[in-house]
């Protein structure tokens, strides 16, 4: 015997409560990650220092800003991706092989879509000095800001001159 039009219904009716109890259960919130990319480049007028091959994506954010930044030649020091959903932390080389550290706190932009706020960006270098018989360490600020960041674009983040302004760790970031 076939199943009749008014026992479908039926059916259909008695199980309404629960699709609609499904279909309205909360799903669970999982905070989106992003990944972000941060190079640091040192910056000098010193024609020792000649273009190395960068990648693409820096080349053209160099030249984008070049005539904004004083510095004719540039070297790749470091380069870190990081993927998070609001906190991270890493490290980078600087000139010299120094340890920088980095830390980052973001969110989404509550009035742009598409865009990140980073609430606090900061680059700082590990110096490790010997003082008589004692080691002492601590954290030399070089860039410390916030911005707002569009994803799929990359920034000059800032610079940090060294060497009476001949040289400069440039920051770039960008944000996927």
């Amino acid at each position: 015997m076939k199943p009749s039009f008014i026992t479908f219904c039926i059916a259909f009716c008695l199980s309404w409560p629960c699709l609609a109890q499904q279909a309205s259960a909360p799903k669970p919130d999982y905070p989106q990650t992003h990944l972000f990319g941060v190079i640091l480049l040192q910056g000098t007028n010193q024609t020792q220092l000649e273009n190395q091959s960068l990648p693409a994506k820096t080349l053209k954010v160099l030249e984008e800003v070049r005539d904004f930044l004083p510095y004719k030649n540039f070297k790749m020091l470091d380069s870190s991706f990081i993927r998070s959903d609001r906190d991270a932390s890493f490290s980078l080389r600087g000139p010299d092989n120094r340890t920088y550290s980095a830390e980052m706190q973001f969110s989404a932009h509550p009035e742009q879509e598409g865009t990140l706020q980073v609430h606090r960006f900061q680059i700082a270098e590990l110096v490790e000095e010997m003082t008589g018989d004692q080691k002492l360490k601590y954290h030399l600020n070089h860039i410390e800001t916030s911005f707002s960041i569009k994803i799929g674009e990359t920034i000059v983040v800032g610079t940090s001159r060294a060497k009476g302004g001949e040289e400069a760790v440039i920051v770039l970031f960008s944000a996927g």
